[in-house]
């Protein structure tokens, strides 16, 4: 998923800081988010429940919201950088 075209979390529109919420909260989270953001803009969802690590990206693939990178953040947990998908409001 990492490459040099791949924007960095300073990019994103919006951040959400979903840490110490279970899974699916932190799906829950970011649809909230997504859903009042126009298409094409960046999300940067950070998490530390490990079963979202593995969930978190098939939700959005099946949403139509690109996942540009996953990575491990400094402070624990990760950070997941998604595009919203111009598909759906």
């Amino acid at each position: 998923m990492a490459g040099a075209d791949v924007p960095e979390v300073a990019s994103a529109d919006v951040e959400v800081d979903a840490c110490g919420l279970r899974c699916p909260k932190p799906l829950v989270e970011a649809r909230k988010r997504l859903n009042r953001m126009a298409g094409g803009q960046i999300l940067a969802l950070h998490f530390d429940h490990s079963i979202s690590k593995g969930e978190l990206p098939k939700a959005f693939a099946e949403s139509g919201d690109p996942v540009l990178s996953l990575s491990d953040r400094a402070a624990g947990g990760w950070t997941i950088l998604v595009r919203k998908g111009d598909g759906h409001a």
